[in-house]
């Protein structure tokens, strides 16, 4: 904290520049986290240690807005766009302040992860693409992330957000195929389900050829909303809400019977769904 607070007081003085608060400050941050990870049993030990924490939070809070951070950073990057080093240190510090908003940090992970693919430069830039509603762009990071992390609950999430953009793109077969992959991987997430759900929700209208059929996909729907509840708990609340939504757009009692067809027959859903459900009226 001392050394820290002495390194402020020369950029006060004019006696160094500004940027070497934020190194200073980066390379104490390790060495606090790296003592909170040794005596996180020691109560006394790790308390303190969260104090010199908060002080140094605290002396660093002026300089740490994302105007200041980007300006002390921007020429450097520029200076070497391809400094790997430098691309982590600024990648670090933005993400810790939470100016992930900012062009520069943009750069700098995209930079990063040019000369240094990892699973997390990858999903990071996916994640900003994201945000921006980019999401042609994002994929190839995320098919990224997914092959190269190595935790199965990590993976699943990449798969999930591939899932979640193709279902933006109506790309609804490889939507239900990436969703598929997060349950493999995380076989106890009803979310995948919800997505496949509305897979099959949202393609209704560009299936079957007359009344019933055009009907056909919401039941599978409904099926999956119905299976992911039982699966997961805590997505019931989410899984009942579309149960009642997409209910409503079942065929009635007369389109059924019409069709040659009533309640509680099984009926194949054709189109790209291609699976057995149960027939239901609309209430």
């Amino acid at each position: 904290v001392y050394y820290f607070r002495a390194v402020v007081n020369r950029v006060k003085e004019g006696k160094a520049d500004s940027s070497a608060i934020v190194d200073v400050y980066d390379q104490v941050s390790e060495l606090i986290d790296a003592n909170l990870n040794t005596y996180a049993q020691d109560e006394k030990m790790r308390v303190n240690w969260e104090n010199i924490r908060n002080n140094v939070e605290l002396t660093f809070e002026p300089y740490a807005t994302c105007k200041d951070l980007t300006a002390i950073y921007e020429a450097k990057f520029k200076a070497t766009p391809e400094d790997i080093a430098l691309l982590q240190k600024i990648t670090k510090i933005l993400d810790k302040k939470k100016c992930t908003d900012t062009p520069l940090f943009f750069q700098a992970t995209q930079n990063l992860h040019k000369l240094q693919p990892d699973a997390v430069s990858a999903y990071m830039m996916a994640r900003l693409l994201l945000k921006d509603e980019k999401y042609a762009e994002a994929i190839p990071y995320l098919k990224d992330a997914l092959e190269l992390q190595t935790d199965n609950n990590k993976k699943s999430t990449s798969a999930y957000l591939l899932a979640s953009v193709y279902l933006s793109l109506k790309n609804y077969t490889a939507c239900r195929s990436y969703a598929q992959k997060a349950m493999e991987l995380r076989p106890s997430d009803g979310n995948p389900l919800l997505l496949i759900g509305d897979a099959y929700a949202a393609s209704a209208k560009d299936c079957g050829d007359d009344e019933l059929s055009k009907k056909a996909p919401y039941w599978a729907a409904v099926d999956k909303y119905i299976q992911a509840k039982r699966l997961d708990p805590s997505v019931a609340e989410a899984a009942d809400k579309r149960i009642g939504n997409t209910s409503a757009a079942f065929p009635t009692q007369e389109t059924i019977f019409f069709n040659g067809k009533k309640v509680g027959d099984t009926y194949k859903v054709e189109c790209w769904i291609n699976e057995t459900t149960t027939i239901r009226a609309a209430r």
